[in-house]
């Protein structure tokens, strides 16, 4: 009997709901196909290093420079406003961004990435260490980091060239987001980030302040400190651990749930179980905005940042 005899027996039998049974069927998916996708990035990074059997055929690293090779993006035309200050309008993922946000897409297939937020800055920088190639290219909103090889290139040896191994370090002005496009590696961000989306298939990300988030982790933990004060918000990991800090000044209406783990949750917070899991719901403030946390398998521990003083109601 497998893993998914065992779930419908279970429910057959009276010992959980149907309801519980087919959420723990579609965390057994996630996970399947987490792991087919991780498969094929290894197959990827394989071929790149000459160890597996298609090596030969697989597109070339390019050399790196003697010493980091420093980036700079053209000056932007306009200031970037304050995100808090624009309209939201719906992302690609469900979460909303402040409308005329100006965006770093980061798309590479593997390795370290560092962000920094900083004030003195008026355009995007990038530094890469290590092995690879970067380009910081122009977009119409904003710039695109990414891995690049010859002219002579297919498509797919452009996309695996270069950004497999070493370091990173990207460099944004404040008011600025960060939809990521990475395959395996980790993501530090310091600074105060206007608003992070995207995807990182492996891996863990750790942030010191976001004032929005759209963000999908397949395999990793994520540590985020969150200043949530407006639109809608998801945080999404298939398997691994969620730290979330709210910070002061969030004002926030916050849902979770862990499917298979463990849920903490700050003093005086209710939760409920569910299966092998559990959920809650809280509001910070008048709750002006919304957060939404989906665990699969892993622990989810939520907690207020120093100095909080939640005067929410529970939900």
């Amino acid at each position: 009997m497998d893993d998914r005899e065992r779930i419908d027996a279970l429910a057959a039998d009276g010992r959980i709901t149907r309801e519980e049974a087919d959420r723990l069927l579609s965390v057994l998916d996630d996970i399947d196909q987490t792991e087919q996708e991780l498969g094929g990035v290894d197959d990827e990074l394989r071929k790149q290093s000459g160890q597996g059997p298609e090596a030969n055929r697989a597109p070339r690293v390019a050399e790196a420079p003697e010493g980091p090779e420093a980036l700079q993006a053209p000056e932007s035309p306009r200031e970037p406003g304050p995100a808090t200050a624009a309209k939201t309008a719906r992302t690609h993922q469900g979460g909303t961004a402040p409308e005329g946000l100006q965006w770093v897409e980061v798309n590479v297939l593997a390795g370290d990435l560092e962000i920094e937020v900083d004030k003195d800055s008026k355009t995007p920088t990038a530094v890469r260490s290590g092995a690879g190639e970067i380009s910081l290219d122009r977009t119409e909103r904003g710039f695109k980091l990414g891995s690049f090889g010859s002219k002579n290139d297919s498509i797919l040896g452009r996309i695996f060239s270069g950004i497999s191994q070493g370091n990173t370090k990207l460099t944004i002005p404040p008011g600025w987001g960060i939809r990521l496009q990475m395959k395996a590696g980790e993501v530090n961000i310091h600074g105060p980030l206007a608003f992070l989306s995207g995807h990182l298939l492996a891996g863990d990300l750790d942030a010191d302040e976001v004032h929005g988030v759209d963000l999908n982790v397949s395999a990793g933990d994520i540590d985020l400190g969150l200043k949530i004060s407006e639109g809608s918000n998801l945080v999404h990991a298939v398997a691994g651990d969620i730290n979330v800090r709210l910070l002061p000044g969030s004002d926030v209406k916050v849902s979770g749930r862990v499917s298979i783990g463990d849920l903490s949750l700050p003093e005086g917070w209710s939760r409920r179980r569910t299966g092998l899991g559990a959920a809650f719901e809280h509001t910070l403030g008048e709750g002006r905005g919304a957060l939404s946390l989906e665990l699969s398998t892993g622990d989810l521990d939520v907690e207020l940042g120093d100095q909080y003083n939640d005067g929410g109601d529970n939900g």
